[in-house]
Protein backbone atom coordinates (compact mmCIF):
# COMPACT_ATOMS: atom_id res chain seq x y z
CA UNK A 1 0.00 0.00 0.00
CA UNK A 2 2.83 2.44 0.86
CA UNK A 3 4.49 1.67 -2.49
CA UNK A 4 1.31 2.59 -4.36
CA UNK A 5 0.97 5.87 -2.44
CA UNK A 6 4.62 6.75 -3.12
CA UNK A 7 4.25 5.92 -6.82
CA UNK A 8 1.09 8.02 -7.10
CA UNK A 9 2.80 10.97 -5.42
CA UNK A 10 5.77 10.65 -7.79
CA UNK A 11 3.50 10.63 -10.86
CA UNK A 12 1.61 13.70 -9.63
CA UNK A 13 4.89 15.51 -8.92
CA UNK A 14 6.26 14.74 -12.41
CA UNK A 15 3.01 15.94 -14.02
CA UNK A 16 3.11 19.16 -11.97
CA UNK A 17 6.71 19.86 -12.99
CA UNK A 18 5.90 19.17 -16.64
CA UNK A 19 2.98 21.59 -16.54
CA UNK A 20 5.16 24.20 -14.78
CA UNK A 21 7.88 23.93 -17.42
CA UNK A 22 5.31 24.16 -20.23
CA UNK A 23 3.65 27.22 -18.75
CA UNK A 24 7.00 28.91 -18.11
CA UNK A 25 8.06 28.45 -21.73
CA UNK A 26 4.84 29.45 -23.44
CA UNK A 27 4.98 32.49 -25.72
CA UNK A 28 2.98 34.68 -23.34
CA UNK A 29 6.06 35.00 -21.10
CA UNK A 30 7.91 37.02 -23.75
CA UNK A 31 7.96 40.78 -23.27
CA UNK A 32 10.06 43.94 -23.34
CA UNK A 33 9.93 46.16 -20.26
CA UNK A 34 11.43 49.44 -19.03
CA UNK A 35 14.70 48.73 -17.24
CA UNK A 36 16.12 52.23 -16.67
CA UNK A 37 14.85 55.74 -17.33
CA UNK A 38 16.72 59.05 -17.34
CA UNK A 39 15.52 62.58 -18.01
CA UNK A 40 18.36 65.09 -17.73
CA UNK A 41 18.47 68.83 -18.38
CA UNK A 42 21.66 70.86 -18.04
CA UNK A 43 21.37 74.34 -19.51
CA UNK A 44 20.04 73.89 -23.04
CA UNK A 45 21.06 70.24 -23.15
CA UNK A 46 18.21 67.73 -22.82
CA UNK A 47 18.37 63.94 -22.68
CA UNK A 48 15.59 61.37 -22.52
CA UNK A 49 16.74 57.78 -22.17
CA UNK A 50 14.56 54.70 -21.79
CA UNK A 51 16.46 51.42 -21.61
CA UNK A 52 14.67 48.20 -22.58
CA UNK A 53 14.99 44.79 -21.02
CA UNK A 54 13.94 41.60 -22.80
CA UNK A 55 12.23 38.88 -20.76
CA UNK A 56 11.40 35.37 -21.93
CA UNK A 57 13.97 34.62 -24.65
CA UNK A 58 14.65 30.92 -25.02
CA UNK A 59 18.38 31.62 -25.07
CA UNK A 60 18.88 33.18 -21.64
CA UNK A 61 22.61 33.75 -22.22
CA UNK A 62 21.85 35.78 -25.34
CA UNK A 63 19.13 37.62 -23.41
CA UNK A 64 21.56 38.60 -20.66
CA UNK A 65 24.13 39.76 -23.23
CA UNK A 66 21.58 41.91 -25.04
CA UNK A 67 20.18 43.45 -21.88
CA UNK A 68 23.69 44.15 -20.67
CA UNK A 69 24.61 45.83 -23.95
CA UNK A 70 21.48 48.03 -23.83
CA UNK A 71 22.29 49.14 -20.28
CA UNK A 72 26.01 49.65 -20.94
CA UNK A 73 25.36 51.77 -24.03
CA UNK A 74 22.82 53.90 -22.18
CA UNK A 75 25.26 54.40 -19.31
CA UNK A 76 27.96 55.52 -21.72
CA UNK A 77 25.55 57.97 -23.39
CA UNK A 78 24.55 59.43 -20.03
CA UNK A 79 28.16 59.82 -18.91
CA UNK A 80 29.23 61.53 -22.16
CA UNK A 81 26.10 63.71 -22.19
CA UNK A 82 26.65 65.02 -18.65
CA UNK A 83 30.35 65.64 -19.25
CA UNK A 84 29.74 67.61 -22.46
CA UNK A 85 26.72 69.49 -21.05
CA UNK A 86 28.68 70.65 -18.01
CA UNK A 87 31.56 71.77 -20.19
CA UNK A 88 29.23 73.76 -22.45
CA UNK A 89 27.50 75.22 -19.41
CA UNK A 90 30.82 76.57 -18.14
CA UNK A 91 31.61 78.13 -21.50
CA UNK A 92 28.12 79.61 -21.96
CA UNK A 93 26.59 80.21 -18.50
CA UNK A 94 23.74 82.34 -19.86
CA UNK A 95 22.46 80.91 -23.14
CA UNK A 96 24.53 78.16 -24.71
CA UNK A 97 23.88 76.01 -27.77
CA UNK A 98 20.98 73.57 -27.81
CA UNK A 99 21.38 69.82 -27.94
CA UNK A 100 18.87 66.99 -27.68
CA UNK A 101 19.55 63.30 -27.10
CA UNK A 102 17.05 60.45 -27.14
CA UNK A 103 17.80 56.77 -26.66
CA UNK A 104 14.55 54.87 -26.48
CA UNK A 105 12.70 51.80 -27.67
CA UNK A 106 9.28 51.07 -29.06
CA UNK A 107 7.39 47.89 -29.86
CA UNK A 108 6.32 48.00 -33.51
CA UNK A 109 3.90 45.11 -33.14
CA UNK A 110 3.25 42.08 -30.96
CA UNK A 111 1.02 39.40 -32.47
CA UNK A 112 0.68 35.63 -32.18
CA UNK A 113 3.63 35.01 -34.53
CA UNK A 114 6.25 37.64 -33.74
CA UNK A 115 7.16 40.54 -31.54
CA UNK A 116 9.21 43.30 -33.15
CA UNK A 117 10.77 46.23 -31.34
CA UNK A 118 13.37 48.80 -32.24
CA UNK A 119 15.88 50.81 -30.26
CA UNK A 120 16.66 54.20 -31.68
CA UNK A 121 19.16 56.92 -30.96
CA UNK A 122 18.28 60.47 -32.00
CA UNK A 123 20.45 63.55 -31.67
CA UNK A 124 19.76 67.13 -32.71
CA UNK A 125 22.06 70.13 -32.63
CA UNK A 126 21.20 72.31 -35.60
CA UNK A 127 20.99 69.25 -37.84
CA UNK A 128 19.78 65.87 -36.58
CA UNK A 129 20.80 62.24 -36.82
CA UNK A 130 18.86 59.01 -36.33
CA UNK A 131 20.01 55.40 -35.96
CA UNK A 132 17.90 52.35 -35.18
CA UNK A 133 18.30 48.64 -34.52
CA UNK A 134 15.48 46.14 -34.93
CA UNK A 135 14.73 42.93 -33.07
CA UNK A 136 12.34 40.28 -34.40
CA UNK A 137 11.46 37.49 -31.97
CA UNK A 138 9.59 34.37 -33.10
CA UNK A 139 6.93 33.87 -30.43
CA UNK A 140 6.46 30.18 -31.29
CA UNK A 141 10.03 29.48 -30.16
CA UNK A 142 10.93 32.71 -28.29
CA UNK A 143 14.00 32.92 -30.52
CA UNK A 144 15.58 36.17 -31.69
CA UNK A 145 15.73 35.86 -35.46
CA UNK A 146 18.91 36.56 -37.38
CA UNK A 147 18.90 37.72 -40.99
CA UNK A 148 20.04 34.23 -41.95
CA UNK A 149 17.04 32.74 -40.12
CA UNK A 150 14.68 34.98 -42.08
CA UNK A 151 16.28 34.35 -45.48
CA UNK A 152 16.58 30.60 -44.92
CA UNK A 153 20.37 30.74 -44.85
CA UNK A 154 20.66 30.86 -48.64
CA UNK A 155 24.13 31.83 -49.81
CA UNK A 156 22.88 34.23 -52.50
CA UNK A 157 20.12 35.83 -50.40
CA UNK A 158 21.95 39.07 -49.67
CA UNK A 159 23.02 39.41 -53.30
CA UNK A 160 19.38 39.18 -54.40
CA UNK A 161 18.23 41.58 -51.68
CA UNK A 162 20.83 44.14 -52.70
CA UNK A 163 19.94 43.83 -56.39
CA UNK A 164 16.27 44.42 -55.64
CA UNK A 165 16.99 47.44 -53.43
CA UNK A 166 19.37 49.02 -55.93
CA UNK A 167 16.84 48.58 -58.72
CA UNK A 168 14.18 50.21 -56.53
CA UNK A 169 16.54 53.11 -55.77
CA UNK A 170 17.23 53.70 -59.46
CA UNK A 171 13.53 53.67 -60.28
CA UNK A 172 12.91 56.24 -57.54
CA UNK A 173 15.76 58.43 -58.82
CA UNK A 174 14.19 58.64 -62.27
CA UNK A 175 11.21 60.61 -60.99
CA UNK A 176 12.51 62.56 -57.99
CA UNK A 177 14.84 65.49 -57.44
CA UNK A 178 16.28 64.04 -54.23
CA UNK A 179 18.11 60.89 -55.13
CA UNK A 180 19.57 57.81 -53.52
CA UNK A 181 23.36 57.64 -53.60
CA UNK A 182 23.35 54.58 -55.80
CA UNK A 183 25.47 55.52 -58.83
CA UNK A 184 26.79 58.87 -57.60
CA UNK A 185 27.71 59.93 -54.10
CA UNK A 186 26.69 63.17 -52.35
CA UNK A 187 29.56 65.01 -54.05
CA UNK A 188 29.22 63.36 -57.44
CA UNK A 189 31.79 60.64 -56.78
CA UNK A 190 31.53 56.87 -56.96
CA UNK A 191 29.49 55.75 -53.99
CA UNK A 192 29.94 51.99 -54.52
CA UNK A 193 32.56 51.52 -51.81
CA UNK A 194 30.35 53.21 -49.22
CA UNK A 195 27.33 51.16 -50.34
CA UNK A 196 29.39 47.98 -49.99
CA UNK A 197 30.07 48.85 -46.35
CA UNK A 198 26.43 49.71 -45.68
CA UNK A 199 25.11 46.43 -47.10
CA UNK A 200 27.87 44.41 -45.41
CA UNK A 201 26.84 45.78 -41.99
CA UNK A 202 23.06 45.23 -42.25
CA UNK A 203 23.07 42.06 -40.17
CA UNK A 204 25.60 43.27 -37.60
CA UNK A 205 23.74 46.57 -37.15
CA UNK A 206 20.36 44.81 -37.03
CA UNK A 207 18.84 46.88 -39.83
CA UNK A 208 16.13 44.36 -40.70
CA UNK A 209 12.87 42.98 -39.36
CA UNK A 210 9.74 41.05 -40.34
CA UNK A 211 6.60 43.12 -40.87
CA UNK A 212 3.14 41.92 -39.88
CA UNK A 213 2.68 40.31 -43.31
CA UNK A 214 5.78 38.18 -42.75
CA UNK A 215 7.89 40.12 -45.26
CA UNK A 216 11.50 41.04 -44.71
CA UNK A 217 12.11 44.78 -44.34
CA UNK A 218 15.60 46.22 -44.80
CA UNK A 219 16.18 49.58 -43.11
CA UNK A 220 18.83 52.25 -43.50
CA UNK A 221 19.86 54.91 -41.05
CA UNK A 222 19.78 58.59 -41.92
CA UNK A 223 22.61 59.49 -44.32
CA UNK A 224 23.41 55.82 -45.06
CA UNK A 225 22.19 55.83 -48.66
CA UNK A 226 20.54 59.19 -49.23
CA UNK A 227 20.46 62.85 -48.17
CA UNK A 228 19.28 63.49 -44.63
CA UNK A 229 16.03 65.04 -45.90
CA UNK A 230 14.98 61.57 -47.12
CA UNK A 231 15.02 60.30 -43.55
CA UNK A 232 15.56 56.61 -42.81
CA UNK A 233 14.53 54.62 -45.89
CA UNK A 234 12.97 51.17 -45.66
CA UNK A 235 12.54 48.57 -48.39
CA UNK A 236 10.05 45.69 -48.23
CA UNK A 237 11.56 42.64 -49.92
CA UNK A 238 8.97 40.61 -51.88
CA UNK A 239 8.81 36.98 -50.77
CA UNK A 240 9.55 35.74 -54.29
CA UNK A 241 12.97 37.42 -54.14
CA UNK A 242 13.84 35.04 -51.32
CA UNK A 243 12.17 32.05 -52.98
CA UNK A 244 9.20 32.07 -50.63
CA UNK A 245 5.56 31.55 -51.59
Amino acid sequence: MKKNVSLSFFIVLVCFLAVFVFVSAEPGSLKVVDAEKYEITIGNYDAKILVPEIEGLADTKQQDQLNGSFSDHAGELVQNFISEAKSIRQQFPEDGPHFELQYQYEVLYDNEDNMVFRIYEFTAAGSSNYMAQYYTIDKRTNKLLSLSDITGGKADAMEKIRAYIEESMREYNKNNDMKYWIDDGPEGGDYKESLDKVFASIEENRQYYLNQDGQLVITFNKYDVAPGAMGSPEFIIPNEILGKN
